[in-house]
């Protein structure tokens, strides 16, 4: 399929199951302390029995809240996606939150604005992590043709939980990536747009790479092994693959991957043998997502 015929909705479609499945390859692989004496191509039944084979992670759950949150608004209220995030922090389903998340929305249930429950985290323990990179895409997707609007949502949607500068530039430059795709742009002007955005923030998550065993949950870490995985790969698949068997945080890694491959080469590229396994919301579900989604940003 050449690039020009690719729909925008299909591209909208692809980044949401992209992350889904991205996630779900990924989840049995997390932080193990070796990597497989193979390459994993397939879903694999989780090694502690904490997540089903082919389920998503809290990655892809803060990623559909915020989709949600968008649809059933028309538009952006961040009151409203601080409600979800509570709620089901709440009512027990947010198994895998890191410690930064539990951290900022147990102060918000403890009565702290949302806006200064990630900065308060940062001073009970909270680091420069990935948490809110897992969640930014729909950000992406909404305002595809608002860089400032991107600029400005990112980083307060980052901040709600991770109010580093490291995790709010991370989100920045990965909606803005998000945004380029979905509208077509070719990887490397797309990658190019986004480095001249940001460009100290993109050479250090660059530089960061060496410190993968280090600081394999770290916000700059995270982001340049997605975008090297999608960058230097011809396929979903293969972008996919390579993110999983990369070692370390391998859900949050495949899962941004994920929604950059989805955005670019959109939904019918995504393996039928990933996507069938999706749960609990199905691959056809989540595709419903970003349909309305794609309809939300019409309005």
């Amino acid at each position: 399929m050449e690039k020009e015929t690719i729909s925008t909705v299909d591209r909208y479609k692809g980044c949401l199951v992209g992350v889904a499945v991205g996630d779900a390859l990924g989840q049995p692989l997390e932080f193990a302390p070796e990597k497989p004496d193979k390459p994993v191509k397939d879903m694999l039944p989780n090694p502690f029995n904490y997540w089903k084979k082919g389920e998503y992670t809290d990655d892809t759950m803060q990623t559909l809240l915020l989709t949600d949150s968008f649809i059933e608004n028309q538009s952006y209220n961040p009151d409203d996606f601080v409600r979800r995030l509570v709620e089901w922090f709440d009512n027990g389903n947010a198994k895998g939150l890191g410690n930064t998340t539990k951290i900022s929305l147990s102060l918000i249930n403890e009565g702290i604005p949302w806006k200064d429950a990630g900065k308060r985290a940062l001073t009970k323990g909270g680091v420069p992590a990935n948490g809110s990179l897992m969640r930014t895409a729909p950000v992406g997707l909404f305002f595809r043709d608002n860089h400032d609007s991107i600029k400005k949502v990112a980083a307060e949607i980052s901040g709600i939980t991770h109010a580093a500068e490291a995790s709010i530039e991370v989100c920045q430059m990965a909606s803005q990536l998000v945004a380029n795709l979905v509208n077509g742009e070719s990887k490397n002007h797309a990658i190019s747009s986004v480095k001249d955005k940001y460009r100290t923030a993109f050479n250090n998550a660059i530089d960061s790479l060496p410190d993968q065993k280090k600081y394999p949950g770290g916000a700059y870490v995270t982001f340049a092994i997605a975008l090297s995985c999608f960058m230097n790969t011809e396929t979903f698949e293969e972008a996919i693959i390579k993110a999983v068997n990369r070692g370390g945080d391998t859900d949050t890694q495949a899962s941004i991957t994920g929604a950059f491959a989805g955005a670019y080469w959109e939904v019918t590229q995504i393996p039928e043998r990933w996507a069938r396994e999706i749960n609990p919301l199905s691959a056809a579900q989540i595709a419903d997502k970003a349909q309305k989604l794609y309809a939300a940003t019409a309005n």
